[in-house]
């Protein structure tokens, strides 16, 4: 028979080499944005509701290409929480700022889900306390957009997330002219080339 106190003396140290080498009992996941669109965004807000921040997200992120500083949340059991970004320059039917509000909910051996929603507001929608955040987080998590006009010009944000214990949201931005701008800038172009082969003549 084995000796209890060999079996504890085996155990501990087993299960302090599993918590402590490469935090594998850890969830996180890390936000990179890819931001092709003539927008900015900037002053980010964030809410964990459970877990915590360990890289905080770039203060502004400009068109032009992917993030170099990428936001990173992990929790022990999982990490539930919400990113949000004003969209300079864009503002809604109330002529308030819209903001991009990204949530995300990953739990160990369970599906990572996360969505995407447009925001009009004075301020902050993340400036308020624990309780308003939490049930701002219920409601937003839910609520699905694709996509919205701004200024004349549509927005288009899509998402992609692997589904592991350390996952990636990619978000991507670009601007999406209309159907009917596109044809107007075909005729444009056509009628000008038309016009220059027989100026050429």
């Amino acid at each position: 028979m084995v000796d209890p106190i060999t079996i504890i003396t085996t155990v501990v140290p087993f299960f302090k080499t599993l918590t402590t080498a490469k935090n594998p009992l850890k969830t996180s996941v890390t936000i990179v944005f890819e931001n092709n669109c003539s927008y900015t965004l900037i002053h980010p807000t964030k809410y964990c509701a459970s877990g915590k921040d360990v890289n905080p997200p770039s203060p502004i992120i400009s068109p032009g290409g992917i993030n170099t500083i990428a936001a990173k949340f992990e929790g022990r059991n999982g990490t539930m929480g919400m990113l949000c970004y004003q969209i300079e320059g864009s503002y809604g039917p109330k002529n308030d700022p819209y903001y991009l509000i990204i949530t995300w909910r990953m739990k160990r051996f369970s599906q990572s889900e996360f969505y995407m929603n447009f925001y009009e507001s004075k301020e902050s929608p993340l400036s308020g306390n624990g309780n308003q955040k939490e049930f701002f987080y219920e409601s937003m998590h839910r609520s699905n957009n694709e996509g919205f006009l701004l200024e004349g010009k549509k927005l288009r944000v899509g998402g992609t997330i692997t589904n592991n214990d350390s996952a990636e949201i990619k978000i991507f931005l670009e601007n999406h002219k209309s159907p009917k701008k596109r044809l107007l800038r075909k005729i444009r172009s056509f009628l000008t080339k038309k016009f220059r082969k027989k100026k050429t003549r």
